[in-house]
C-alpha cells in the first residue's frame, strides 16, 4: 500500500482515554462509550484519515447481560369448551402457549457455580438444573407431578369453570436466544424448533399436544423439557424422571471480539453483513487470551491498514469512540477500567 504520507502530508498522534470524557464522574458511566472533545489545534484541521497506533482494552465485560439474561417458562393452559351437543364439554388445552414463569439473570460476570442456584430458584419443584464438571455440560432432569389429565368430550349438566391449570408439557425460551448460546443449549433448542415439527394442534388429539405450528411459538426456538418426539401425551405425563443431557459446553467466556468503532468522523466502511447498517470500524481485537480483570493491549506498527479514511478532508474536534461485540451490540465496562488509546491523525499542511 502507498505511503499516504507524501510532501504535502503530515501526522500527528492523539492520546486518548475514556477518563478524559466530560461524563466520566457519573456513577453509571460506561467506559466502552465515550466522548473525545479536543480543544483547537492547527494539527487537528484538514485530516484526511485516522490511523490506531495502539488501543488496551480491560477485558471487564459482562458475560450476563441484558442480551442473554432472560428464559421464559411455556405450558398450555387446560381448558374446558362447550360442544355443539348439549351439557357436553371437551376438555382440552389452549392453543395458544401461556408464559408461567421466567428469570432474568442480573448483569454481571458469573461462574456456572454462580447462575445454577438463581436458575433453580426459578424451577419448579420437579424441575432441576445441574452441571457435570467432565463433560462442561448441563443437565436438565424433569419429573411430572400428578396424574395425566383426562382430556376429551364428558357428560356435566351443572358445569362450573374449574381452575387454572395446565397440561404436563413445558417449553423453555431465551430472550433473543443468546442464553441458549451462552449455557450450551442451542442445539436441543434448534432441534426442538418447528423446523422439525411434523405435526400440527389438533384440539381433540392430546398427542398433537406438544406442536408448536400455528401457536406463539411458532418462530421460537424452544427447548423441551419432555420428549416431544414421542408424541403421546401419556408418555409426557407420567410420573418418572426425563434427562436432558445432550447439550453443547456452557460458554461463560463473554465477549471475545470486540470491534473498536469511532463515530461522526469517518464515511462508516464496514457494513454489517447481518443487518446492513455501516460503521466506523477502526480495528477489531479478539481478547480471549487475556484472563479477566486484566488488559489487552493491541500495537500497530504500519498505521495505515488500521484506520478509517475521509472523503473529504475535515477538522477534527470532538468525536465517540464505541466498544461492540461482534454482532454490533453495545458493550459496556466499570469506570473504574478505563480504555486507552493511540491515534494517529494524517493530515494535509498545504
Amino acid at each position: 500500500m502507498a505511503d499516504l504520507k507524501d510532501a504535502g502530508t503530515q501526522a500527528s498522534y492523539l492520546s486518548i482515554s475514556s477518563r478524559a470524557d466530560p461524563a466520566f464522574q457519573n456513577a453509571t458511566f460506561n467506559s466502552a462509550s465515550f466522548d473525545v472533545v479536543i480543544p483547537n489545534s492547527t494539527k487537528l484541521n484538514n485530516v484526511s484519515r485516522i490511523c490506531l497506533s495502539s488501543v488496551t482494552i480491560p477485558r471487564m465485560f459482562p458475560n450476563i447481560d441484558e442480551s442473554n439474561n432472560r428464559l421464559v417458562w411455556w405450558k398450555r393452559e387446560v381448558i374446558e369448551i362447550p360442544t355443539a351437543v348439549p351439557d357436553y364439554w371437551l376438555r382440552t388445552v389452549s392453543p395458544m402457549w401461556t408464559a408461567v414463569n421466567q428469570l432474568t439473570l442480573p448483569v454481571g460476570i458469573f461462574n456456572i457455580q454462580q447462575l445454577l442456584p438463581l436458575i433453580n430458584a426459578a424451577c419448579p419443584a420437579d424441575e432441576v438444573w445441574s452441571y457435570d464438571s467432565t463433560a462442561r455440560t448441563l443437565i436438565i432432569d424433569t419429573t411430572p407431578v400428578g396424574g395425566p389429565v383426562a382430556f376429551g368430550t364428558f357428560l356435566d349438566p351443572g358445569h362450573v369453570t374449574p381452575a387454572v391449570s395446565y397440561a404436563n408439557m413445558t417449553y423453555v425460551t431465551s430472550g433473543g436466544g443468546a442464553l441458549f448460546d451462552t449455557l450450551g443449549l442451542q442445539k436441543l433448542a434448534d432441534r426442538g424448533s418447528t423446523r422439525s415439527d411434523p405435526f400440527a394442534f389438533n384440539q381433540s388429539s392430546p398427542n398433537t399436544f406438544d406442536a408448536t405450528t400455528g401457536s406463539n411459538l411458532e418462530t421460537v426456538s424452544v427447548l423441551a423439557l419432555f420428549d416431544r418426539f414421542a408424541h403421546q401425551y401419556s408418555t409426557w405425563s407420567a410420573n418418572v424422571l426425563y434427562r436432558l443431557t445432550d447439550f453443547n459446553m456452557v460458554n461463560l467466556s463473554g465477549p471475545t471480539v470486540i470491534h473498536v468503532i469511532i463515530t461522526d468522523l469517518g464515511d462508516n466502511a464496514t457494513i454489517d453483513a447481518g443487518t446492513g447498517v455501516a460503521y466506523d470500524v477502526l480495528t477489531t481485537v479478539n481478547i480471549d487470551s487475556v484472563d479477566f480483570g486484566r488488559e489487552f493491549t493491541r500495537l500497530v506498527h504500519d498505521g495505515e491498514f488500521e484506520g478509517v479514511g475521509f472523503t473529504a478532508p475535515r477538522n477534527v474536534s470532538r468525536f465517540k469512540v464505541q466498544l461492540k461485540d461482534r454482532n454490533f451490540r453495545q458493550l459496556s465496562l466499570p469506570r473504574n477500567f478505563p480504555v486507552h488509546m493511540v491515534v494517529q491523525l494524517v493530515y494535509n499542511n498545504r
